[in-house]
């Protein structure tokens, strides 16, 4: 796999690609996260690392693959999948959010589906477990309470601070665990897969209610919110270039101006 990177990458930098990136890793030898930012370079040169290396990094996830090592200006890392610790989505936007005083954010998040929640634990019942009961079960709490807590985070900027039709989450809440094992990639499996991505296409969106942590269907499909997000951007998009051909005509106006006016100027001081 790192080969088919390489081969794809080359030798190509993150602060040579022609967008700023933002790939999150985490570092288990300085137990610590690792943002590789277009944004950080200046400050940071040692993580303008090969862009074979930043993906490879990220996508060591935990137990599925071994740990990445590579060094970089002298400095080393020993990396797993960001997410063992982050969320790209929330490192993104805090990336661009220091970075920029009046900041116009357009998130569309794709996430991995997951099993139904059920209630099918109680105080009293967990009052009786044993250690080894808790070691099982309290890292499935903590994976829900930290897509909780994340999820909270982005949905509060985009109600208190940019329209909240500028955030778009597409996450399915009830696939069949039959479906789940992430290295299951058999052909019968992916096939399952992909009909679940269909149908959750025709299902309402899911979004966050802040006051409650719970999650309510809006009035929109999946289907229907991701093509109102396609003329949204789209609309953006034609207001950039919009802004750009102005600022060229102006410049082009301004340029024609000058060249006019020396042009004058040649001809009323032809015996100099």
């Amino acid at each position: 796999m790192q080969i088919r990177k390489r081969d794809a990458l080359k030798e190509t930098r993150i602060g040579e690609a022609l967008t700023n990136l933002v790939i999150p890793a985490f570092d288990i030898k300085k137990q610590k996260p690792v943002v590789f930012s277009s944004y950080k370079l200046k400050k940071v040169p040692y993580l303008n690392a090969f862009l074979s290396d930043i993906c490879a990094s990220s996508s060591t996830a935990a137990t599925q693959f071994p740990p990445y090592f590579f060094e970089n200006h002298g400095v080393e890392f020993n990396l797993v999948d960001g997410e063992a610790a982050l969320n790209p989505t929330q490192i993104a936007v805090s990336e661009v959010l220091q970075q920029n005083e009046h900041p116009e954010i357009f998130v569309l998040s794709l996430g991995t589906p997951a099993s139904e929640s059920e209630e099918i634990y109680d105080a009293d019942q967990a009052a009786t477990w044993p250690k080894e009961t808790w070691a099982i079960i309290d890292p499935k709490f903590q994976d829900r309470a930290y897509t909780a807590i994340t999820e909270y985070y982005l949905s509060s900027i985009f109600s208190c601070f940019q329209p909240r039709k500028t955030y778009l989450r597409v996450q399915g809440y009830d696939l069949n665990p039959d479906l789940s094992d992430p290295v299951n990639v058999t052909q019968a499996n992916l096939d399952g897969l992909e009909e679940a991505g269909k149908k959750l296409l025709t299902k309402k969106v899911v979004k966050f209610n802040l006051d409650t942590f719970d999650l309510e269907q809006d009035k929109e499909t999946y289907a229907e919110a991701l093509h109102s997000y396609a003329i949204f951007l789209d609309s953006i998009l034609r207001r950039m270039v919009l802004y750009f051909c102005e600022g060229l005509l102006i410049f082009c106006m301004e340029k024609e101006n000058v060249v006019g006016e020396a042009n004058l100027w040649k001809k009323e001081n032809k015996h100099i």
